[in-house]
């Protein structure tokens, strides 16, 4: 029974069968609006090779991607013959330029946890430190909440930053650049440094 207590419950139309396409007949979008980097396509090249195909494209009835851009490139990049791919014909093409949008637009709504992240990646560096991309430690940071813009001749700016997501900041000034990439490489070896990052 129906109450205020106790609404229906909310329908969702049901996953498409994944089926297996040659990859040639697989078509990035020409509108596209997320771009994406070489080396983004690497790293996932990466992931394919260690995981497996966990997730399928998404194409519409012409084959042409809806989600999962990076995904095929990178199965382009290791010269994949096939990839798998839901052919969501379900969707009108109104529906098609709205979803890739929101299929990319989830993630600037999250953050990462940043004292946990860092506590895992730890754990997982000597055998998935290839495919987690540890080398670019800054990228995998990048959204840290900055300090405030403003000059650091301000008493009140060179103080602690209690952070949202968990971390702590210290601002540093230093004399001059030279100075401070002198020591840059020090600090970030030191235990429980996240991220250091040059500011004017």
């Amino acid at each position: 029974m129906t109450t205020p207590d106790n609404p229906p419950a909310k329908t969702v139309a049901d996953l498409g069968e994944a089926v297996r396409l040659p990859t040639s007949s697989v078509k990035l979008a020409g509108d596209n609006p997320r771009k994406i980097p070489q080396r983004a396509i690497e790293v996932v090249a990466a992931s394919l090779q260690r995981f497996g195909w966990q997730q399928p494209l998404v194409v519409d009835r012409d084959h042409v991607i809806i989600a999962g851009h990076t995904r095929l490139q990178a199965a382009q990049y290791l010269g994949l013959k096939e990839v798998p791919a839901i052919i969501a014909t379900n969707l009108t093409d109104e529906e098609v330029r709205a979803y890739r949008i929101a299929d990319n637009r989830t993630h600037d709504f999250t953050t990462w946890d940043y004292p946990e992240l860092v506590v895992q990646l730890d754990s997982l560096a000597d055998e998935f430190g290839d495919v987690l991309a540890l080398q670019d430690w800054q990228a995998i940071v990048s959204d840290f909440t900055n300090i405030e813009d403003s000059a650091v001749d301000v008493p009140d700016d060179i103080k602690p930053h209690f952070d949202p997501n968990g971390g702590f900041q210290v601002l540093v000034v230093f004399k001059s650049e030279e100075a401070a990439v002198a020591v840059e490489q020090q600090i970030m070896d030191m235990p429980g440094v996240i991220d250091v990052r040059h500011k004017r």
